[in-house]
């Protein structure tokens, strides 16, 4: 495994570590943008897909933690980023389009202090975001897209040696050339962002030195450009010149106490003897306690006896407080009442009580949606998307709310008059008696999930009049039609879902003629 993602990475640093100049006075065009989010999610994909990443949800949060923590102490991103763990005990990391990060467990199992962590992940945040990877594709006409997927395929799954061979195809003397422009950059950048979330940028130097203690290791007959970090020693005297010619950093956070406790469970899961560490556990309370009450639960809600629903809740709390089933009940209660900041902060002690349950998982990504928190959205439906069976309505939604994250499932939207063009006005209005269409075309890279669309046409006094569920059809569009006659006057709403997820969503008038 260790031989193979040493080559994976050097597939990944290699793209990614040659640079251009940052122009800072061009604006990437959103067209740009989306390529380079497509391009990620593609190779991410097939990373996936070989097995490699870790889904522990307590390791990856931690990670995910101290990773947006970086990523808020930079300017707007255009980027949702994604942080992984690869299972592999050699000190590296990488990035590859579009905001995705890959830290290697090993830096994690050997991380002597928190601040280890934050340096090596500002240090891939900055290779993001001065985009030196689409820059170098664009500049140096590094291998497509196809190339690339190939050989991380054959990589991952343990080829030999034309395995090497693949990834040495690339010109590796100029790479090398560029190499180091773009890790000063990255490392001058990382400095930076470290400074700006309160980490120490210490941390960064001491990482660089446990690479050069580790290079030592290797065996003299592996050429140096394999080592996706080159010319370490001449790295540290330069971050140490920036610590010393820079503003003097503020105070630095305290050192996480967390972090011995994510080491220990890190080693725990990898430890294969006996069945393995039993990290997967379910919440441990005693059900006999609490099955009773949410017997007499079920009942009241189902009469819609709220208040007495929420007073057995309380017993139950009272009773058996690690019950996860209390705060899933408390999270539908909040959320049926459009609290949602109550219903996330149940659902994450459900989260904090059974971190592996799928449901909750994907529950708290699709609260973090609806709140506006796109980051942890993605994070919580990344973790359900691989801790649902694989192949699964659950996987398979769970991957759709993700794209839909980053992706406008809708290429194009909107109502009109039966047979009119698209509409014209911020409120559109309609004489009744006449029909009313919604149209739109699906993204092309949605075609193959075939969604399909819930339409609700919403009255006046705010209740569903009309309930429709529409399918794509052959030309990527999709069609509902409301008829009017006996519709009441005023003002109306269309709303459109696709599973989970609002899609559309418009006023409009209908009037009659006096």
């Amino acid at each position: 495994m260790r031989a193979a993602m040493a080559v994976l990475c050097l597939l990944a640093w290699t793209q990614g570590c040659v640079s251009l100049q940052e122009n800072s006075g061009s604006r990437e065009s959103e067209a740009g943008i989306e390529r380079e989010m497509r391009l990620g999610a593609e190779i991410h994909q097939q990373i996936r897909s070989q097995g490699v990443l870790l889904n522990d949800p307590v390791i990856l949060e931690y990670v995910n933690e101290i990773g947006q923590e970086l990523v808020g102490a930079t300017e707007p991103q255009p980027f949702i980023y994604r942080f992984n763990v690869i299972d592999d005990d050699s000190l590296n990391a990488f990035a590859t389009y579009g905001g995705y990060i890959y830290l290697h467990a090993g830096v994690l199992a050997q991380a002597g202090r928190t601040s280890e962590l934050a340096g090596v992940l500002a240090h891939e945040v900055a290779h993001v975001r001065r985009r030196h990877l689409m820059k170098a594709s664009e500049k140096n006409k590094l291998p497509n897209l196809a190339a690339n997927l190939a050989a991380v395929a054959a990589i991952a799954a343990g080829a030999g040696p034309e395995a090497l061979i693949l990834a040495q195809s690339f010109n590796v003397s100029m790479q090398l050339q560029h190499t180091r422009e773009a890790e000063a950059d990255a490392d001058l950048q990382a400095v930076e962002y470290m400074g700006r979330a309160g980490y120490d940028p210490q941390g960064l130097i001491r990482f660089f030195e446990r690479i050069q203690t580790e290079s030592r290791n290797y065996d003299a007959n592996i050429p140096p450009y394999l080592f996706s970090h080159p010319d370490i020693a001449d790295r540290i005297r330069a971050t140490r010149v920036t610590l010393e010619r820079g503003p003097a950093p503020g105070a630095p956070r305290p050192e996480d106490e967390r972090l011995p406790a994510i080491q220990g469970r890190l080693a725990g899961l990898r430890n294969t003897i006996a069945g393995g560490s039993g990290l997967k556990r379910r919440s441990d309370f005693d059900r006999s306690l609490t099955d009773p009450l949410f017997d007499r639960i079920d009942r009241a809600l189902k009469q819609d006896r709220t208040e007495d629903a929420r007073k057995e809740l309380a017993r139950a709390e009272r009773l058996e407080p690690n019950d996860p089933r209390i705060y899933l009940t408390r999270a539908d209660l909040a959320e049926a009442d459009d609290d949602l900041l109550t219903a996330e902060r149940n659902l994450e002690e459900a989260f904090r009580l059974d971190p592996s349950v799928p449901l909750v998982q994907y529950r708290l990504g699709l609260i973090n949606k609806k709140l506006g928190n796109r980051t942890r959205a993605v994070f919580y439906l990344e973790l359900a998307a691989s801790s649902f069976r694989p192949g699964s309505s659950g996987a398979r939604r769970a991957m759709l709310e993700i794209e839909t994250l980053s992706f406008p499932l809708l290429e194009e939207s909107w109502i009109g008059a039966d047979g009119g063009e698209r509409e014209a006005s911020e409120l559109d209005t309609f004489e009744r008696g006449e029909a009313i269409t919604w149209n739109a075309l699906v993204a092309r890279r949605f075609v193959l999930r075939h969604p399909s669309f819930e339409v609700r046409w919403i009255d006046p006094e705010g209740r569903v009049a009309e309930r429709e569920i529409v399918l794509m059809q052959a030309d990527r569009k999709a069609l509902a039609r409301f008829d009017t006659t006996h519709a009441d006057l005023g003002a109306w709403r269309i709303v459109v879902r696709s599973g989970d997820s609002q899609v559309y969503a418009r006023p409009f008038r209908i009037f009659t003629r006096p």
